[in-house]
């Protein structure tokens, strides 16, 4: 794009409403922009892109977005490269029914400016997403972030998501088995979830970065979940959540210590949760929840194996011993005595490893009465008309508070076809916790 130029390419055709990008050969180019081979963009000009039909711009093969400043809209997919797709720089206001970036390979971000308000993942990956530096602003999503693996490197993001807010999942196109993953090692990340926060269906490993998981309230789902191995070895995680599936850390002993606290009752939205050592200096500090919670998980450097921490939320307070492994079992605050060997007892709530777990009092962590808070214009990171347009202007600044959410947009994606985007999706409450395979 020539620099200083305004451009625009729209396709007019009323939206296909197939859940896959159709394959007959009479409505073969399914996009705004589209290409059998490589699409390569470059430049600092602007281009805005309605896909009508389907996709705004999709390649068959490689999508390469070098730098240029994008508005796209779409039915179907907004950047979606068949092979890979690959934003080096730039800066995108995407609106979307399905996914903002999509891939049946992988998807790497490596900087520049995304907002985005997507009526199925933000962004997503068959195989591996990465994310590298820049910011990532999730108004509204289904998941937020998905792939079979999924690496973030370092980036300032925000995640709405009526959903898990990053999840791990997905089918090898062999049928082959998958190894799934989430690896986090840095970058300044806040995921407000209606489901899973973190969600691998295999092994989580943070190695650092900054990340805080605001909910979900409700039982059925977790602040991060999985299936195989959950090892924090540096950077800083505060999640708060419902105890009803609540999952610590299980790297067997190795790696960084953290606390677990229990509270009586639900914290209300905006209760401080204040962190401090057993000579009283403040360690941690936050009043920036948005969902109610009963269970508190912090890890960072400052945590040490074996010292007793003082935590207070609200009127809540109690003192916790922190511990390298705070027992990957999902479940309740453990009943009665400690088991040691994090196996759970018959007809009992999982033990958790050793002495590890603190409570206000009696708590049973039962989740909150009523319904979670619904996921509306009060969790975005953005302004706007309610209509899910990407808004004027810049979009605003991602700090180290994590703030930036504003307006009474509900998020909607544009076409007036989009999934219900309500905020409040709930999955069915399981009796027994099953992993989340998209």
């Amino acid at each position: 794009m020539v620099d200083g130029s305004d451009n625009k390419i729209s396709d007019m055709r009323a939206a296909n409403t197939q859940d896959e990008n159709s394959t007959s050969e009479n409505n073969a180019y399914d996009a705004a922009v589209y290409s059998e081979g490589d699409i390569n963009l470059t430049g600092s000009g602007k281009l805005t892109v309605e896909g009508g039909y389907e996709d705004a711009i999709h390649s068959k093969s490689n999508l390469n977005v070098e730098s240029g400043n994008y508005s796209i809209t779409a039915s179907h997919h907004g950047l979606n490269g068949k092979k890979t797709l690959v934003v080096k720089n730039g800066n995108f206001d995407i609106t979307t029914v399905e996914d903002a970036l999509h891939s049946k390979g992988d998807v790497t971000f490596e900087n520049g400016e995304l907002n985005i308000n997507a009526g199925d993942d933000a962004l997503h990956a068959d195989n591996t997403l990465t994310v590298k530096d820049g910011k990532i602003n999730i108004a509204a999503s289904n998941e937020g972030l998905e792939g079979i693996t999924v690496n973030i490197e370092g980036v300032n993001i925000l995640v709405n998501s009526s959903d898990d807010g990053i999840n791990a999942a997905g089918d090898s196109t062999d049928g082959s088995q998958v190894s799934y993953a989430i690896n986090i090692s840095g970058g300044d990340i806040k995921i407000i979830p209606g489901g899973d926060g973190i969600d691998s269906n295999g092994d989580l490993n943070i190695s650092g970065g900054n990340i805080v998981v605001d909910g979900p309230s409700n039982g059925g789902n977790a602040p991060i979940d999985y299936d195989g191995t959950g090892t924090i070895t540096g950077g800083s995680i505060l999640a708060t959540g419902n105890s009803g599936m609540f999952q610590g850390f299980n790297g067997n002993n190795q790696g960084q210590s953290s606390i677990i606290y229990y509270l009586d009752n639900n914290a209300a939205t905006g209760a401080t949760i204040k962190i401090s050592d057993e000579s009283g200096n403040e360690i941690f500090l936050s009043a920036d929840q948005t969902q109610s919670y009963n269970a508190v998980l912090y890890s960072s450097a400052e945590i040490e194996s074996g010292k007793t921490y003082k935590v207070s939320v609200g009127d809540s307070e109690g003192s916790v011993t922190a511990g390298n492994s705070q027992g990957g079992n999902f479940g309740q605050p453990p009943q009665g005595g400690m088991g040691g060997n994090g196996q759970r007892p018959q007809g009992q709530p999982p033990e958790m490893n050793g002495n590890f777990q603190g409570r206000g009092g009696n708590s049973q962590g039962q989740p909150p009465q009523g319904q979670p808070p619904e996921m509306n214009g009060n969790f975005q990171g953005r302004g706007g008309n309610g209509q899910g347009q990407p808004p004027q202007g810049q979009p605003p600044e991602m700090n180290g508070n994590f703030q930036g959410r504003g307006g009474n947009s509900q998020g909607q994606p544009p076409q007036g076809q989009p999934p219900e985007m309500s905020g409040n999706f709930q999955e069915e409450e399981e009796t027994a916790r099953a992993s989340h395979l998209k």
